[in-house]
């Protein structure tokens, strides 16, 4: 079996679709599947390069021009091509591998019709074409949630047998250590991500200010540089600029608990990596990562259109009306079983099955 990954495999931020990429080629190749990565030049103006450019990155990691993938496809004699993120560039290989009657696998780690409501109106054709494109042409659908589904199959007429669920992984597990006793700070971790939509985090805000009792030190991941406001007397917030590996593990192993709002969000990995280090997840009933959560025994979820009952959970969290360790206990335990290279295994059996 040959295998071809085409998709984004470098960004300036590891964001989670990148960190899919990079973990997924990595353990297939673990599992001895011949392949290849082929990425694109995302950051360069040379419409020359754009079709016909051509660099090595590194050892079956290549970066090329459109024309060039076309060409690389030709030559590989792939038996197989899976899309792990879905870019612009793409849309002519889709098309071009149906042709060649080459296996087609895509990974949808968001839905475009949905996330690009206030994108400009140019730019929402493109991603509304690549992924009615994606949708048509693929063999196989990977997405991460019920809810997804749901979407998917009211907006597209396609059927659910072209649908599998996956989902994404933790890279390492952290020591057992306990969390800090929280008498003079309750920690919440919150990701914005980038861009404008702030994910919930204004009505997050609005909540925690009504929150009473310990001192709550919300920090918000932003990309954005590093401040500190204090929003009331008893909510305290510091925004983070990107940041990674020991920041990160120390920001996970000082955290009490992740709080996700009902944002749409395919998979939160951010969540899971937290879960993984002992942090307690406080999500929305319908996002992906929700579906591996016990309310009560690993975490807790709340009805997504119900703001009030967030506000009590929180309320009944920091009063000390749930076993805190327990919870972060069984989160951890939870968080560990899903790893990268289980994905990847997954990912394999659906490689068999549809080039058998």
């Amino acid at each position: 079996m040959r295998v071809c990954f085409i998709g984004r495999y470098y960004h300036e931020y590891v964001t989670a679709p990148v960190k899919y990429s990079r973990a997924l080629r990595y353990y297939i190749f673990a599992e001895g599947v011949e392949h290849i990565f082929i990425t694109y030049f995302f950051d360069c103006r040379s419409i020359l390069k754009k079709l016909t450019g051509y660099e090595k990155l590194e050892s079956g990691v290549i970066k090329c021009g459109t024309l060039r993938i076309a060409l690389k496809l030709f030559e590989y004699k792939t038996d197989l091509i899976h899309f792990t993120t879905l870019e612009r560039f793409e849309i002519p290989l889709f098309i071009f591998a149906k042709l060649k009657n080459i296996k087609i696998v895509s990974t949808l780690h968001g839905l475009f019709f949905e996330e690009s409501k206030n994108d400009k109106p140019y730019g929402r054709l493109k991603d509304l074409l690549l992924e009615r494109i994606a949708i048509k042409f693929s063999d196989l659908l990977l997405i991460y949630s019920q809810y997804q589904a749901e979407k998917l199959t009211s907006k597209y007429n396609i059927r659910r047998a072209k649908i599998r669920f996956i989902h994404n992984g933790v890279e390492s597990v952290s020591s057992k250590d306990e969390k800090q006793n929280f008498a003079s700070a309750f920690r919440i971790l919150f990701y914005k991500g980038f861009g404008n939509n702030d994910r919930g985090l204004k009505q997050l805000t609005e909540i925690l200010a009504d929150i009473r009792g310990p001192q709550l030190l919300l920090t918000v991941l932003s990309g954005s540089e590093r401040k500190t406001v204090q929003k009331t007397e008893n909510l305290i917030i510091v925004y983070e600029g990107f940041i990674q590996g020991k920041e990160m593990n120390d920001l996970f192993k000082e955290a009490h608990i992740v709080i996700k709002m009902p944002f749409f969000e395919t998979f939160s990995t951010f969540t899971l990596e937290a879960m993984s280090y002992g942090v307690v997840p406080v999500v929305p009933d319908f996002i992906g990562v929700s579906r591996f959560i016990t309310n009560g025994k690993n975490g807790l979820k709340y009805h997504s259109k119900s703001p009030p009952e967030l506000r009590e959970l929180i309320q009944k969290i920091v009063c000390g009306n749930y076993n805190l360790k327990l919870l972060s206990a069984n989160a951890r335990e939870t968080a560990i079983q899903f790893t990268w290279e289980k994905a990847a295994r997954n990912t394999k059996e659906f490689y068999e099955e549809i080039i058998r």
